[in-house]
C-alpha cells in the first residue's frame, strides 16, 4: 500500500463522517420544525439537549475515537 492509497483511504473516511453528520443535522432540523408546531416550549428544550449532546458526543469522536 503506497502513502497515497492510505490518503485516499483516511479521505473517504472523513468524507462519510461528514455525510453522516449532515444527515444528522437534516433529521436535527426536521424533529425541531414537527416540535416548534406540537410546542415551542418542547422545540426549545429539545433543541439545547441535542445541541449540547450531540457537540460533545462530536468533539469526543473526533478528538479521541477517531
Amino acid at each position: 500500500m503506497t502513502a497515497s492509497d492510505d490518503t485516499a483511504t483516511v479521505r473517504t473516511g472523513w468524507l462519510r463522517f461528514g455525510l453522516a453528520v449532515g444527515m444528522a443535522q437534516t433529521l436535527f432540523v426536521l424533529v425541531l420544525v414537527v416540535l416548534l408546531r406540537v410546542d415551542p416550549s418542547l422545540a426549545v428544550g429539545f433543541a439545547i439537549v441535542a445541541s449540547t449532546v450531540g457537540g460533545i458526543a462530536l468533539v469526543v469522536y473526533v478528538l479521541y475515537i477517531r
